[in-house]
């Protein structure tokens, strides 16, 4: 329950863009598969859901095996899903039967996906003044929002690699910028910006 509630905390900036997205646009935080996608295989999807735009949730609702795992049945969209706890890629247009220990809860991450983070769990600074910041390589748009202003990021697989563009408003408080870029070890990519950052590993 802990590093739920840790997490939690740390996924502040990602939540807090999500209901600047709810307020402007009506696009809810928290939406049922079919919202985005008119298929069968989304409305028989009915326990999973989008957590804002980035991720897909799906809740551990049924008993646990004598081996302590739960069976849970995921649909995954188009495209390649990240597990964001484990790391392990899916393939998208397909329904899965995983089993999972029910201290962990299937999350997955579109590519191309942009996730802001606190820097720290510890941090109470509700100016996201020190973040970390998840790409998972692929094509992809993210604006972070802040009360005073924002952040834009993009990203953009070439030839030669992967672009990635950090674009922060003057009026923006962020200070300390770490970038997490996953599914491309072997994958050159280059960051240009008008704001200091860091790589991590």
């Amino acid at each position: 329950m802990t590093k739920f509630l840790q997490l939690r905390h740390r996924l502040l900036p990602y939540l807090y863009t999500a209901n600047v997205r709810t307020a402007r646009e009506g696009l809810p935080i928290v939406m049922p598969m079919y919202y985005l996608h008119d298929c069968k295989e989304a409305y028989e999807a009915k326990t999973q859901y989008y957590f804002g735009t980035e991720m897909i949730v799906a809740p551990v609702v049924t008993r646990q095996n004598k081996e302590g795992l739960a069976p849970v049945s995921v649909w995954l969209p188009g495209g390649k899903w990240t597990d964001f706890f484990t790391g392990q890629v899916f393939e998208g247009n397909h329904t899965y039967e995983l089993f999972v220990p029910l201290d962990r809860i299937p999350v997955f991450v579109k590519e191309g996906g942009i996730v802001p983070l606190l820097a720290d769990y510890r941090n109470n600074d509700q100016e996201f003044r020190s973040l970390e910041v998840c790409l998972y390589a692929g094509n992809g748009k993210y604006r972070l929002e802040d009360e005073a202003g924002g952040i834009d990021f993009s990203m953009q697989k070439t030839e030669d690699g992967i672009e990635i563009f950090v674009t922060k408003e003057e009026t923006c408080p962020t200070e300390k910028l770490a970038i997490r870029v996953i599914g491309a070890s072997d994958t050159v990519y280059h960051v240009h910006g008008n704001m200091e950052y860091s790589i991590q590993i």
